[in-house]
């Protein structure tokens, strides 16, 4: 199984099944033009039935919270935020789901939540944990000591999505608007 949280249309889901036709894909969007474009593209491709898609958000709560759509609403739309205004959005933590049903392992999650990456890794340290998941995770200035205590709490080495030889040290990392880590156990 691997989680796409902040699925957008879906191409890291359709990415990790066309990679390999046995796995599965859980894909969490909370806005509704997007998981439209989301199921579409699953069924041009016909692996929907490889996919179970669910239309909330992930952070460290399971509440509602503001979702904030910063763009038109369109179809070239990138997608909206937790935020202090917008519309109330069902959120949940990865921790809440119930992975007892299925005999699976979560062998990957990528998280691109613009800018509540680090509240779904909070939310998310017990699945971690159980798991040992690859992560893809985005990484801005403001979160990345956060993110990379969380991580390396977990037994984590981190790189650069760009350069999987060498590992980063994020303390040490000037990023200008935001990066994407990716993340393995040790």
């Amino acid at each position: 199984i691997y989680i796409d949280i902040g699925a957008h249309t879906g191409l890291y889901t359709m990415t990790a099944i066309k990679s390999n036709e046995l796995n599965n894909v859980i894909s969490i969007e909370p806005y509704y033009l997007n998981m439209a474009r989301l199921i579409t593209n699953l069924r041009l491709n016909k692996i929907e039935k490889k996919v179970q898609t669910f239309m909330l958000a992930v952070s460290n709560s399971n509440s509602v919270q503001k979702f904030n759509l910063k763009t038109a609403h369109s179809y070239l739309s990138k997608g909206g935020k937790i935020d202090k205004e917008g519309e109330p959005t069902k959120t949940i933590k990865l921790d809440s789901i119930d992975f007892k049903k299925t005999r699976k392992r979560i062998k990957g999650i990528k998280i691109d939540t613009e800018g509540e990456d680090l509240n779904v890794l909070i939310g998310s340290q017990k699945t971690i944990q159980k798991f040992r998941p690859k992560i893809i995770i985005e990484v801005r200035n403001e979160n990345k000591v956060k993110i990379q205590e969380i991580l390396h709490k977990q037994n984590y080495a981190m790189y650069s999505v760009n350069n999987l030889s060498t590992t980063v040290d994020l303390k040490n990392f000037e990023i200008n608007k935001m990066i994407n880590i990716f993340a393995k156990p040790l």
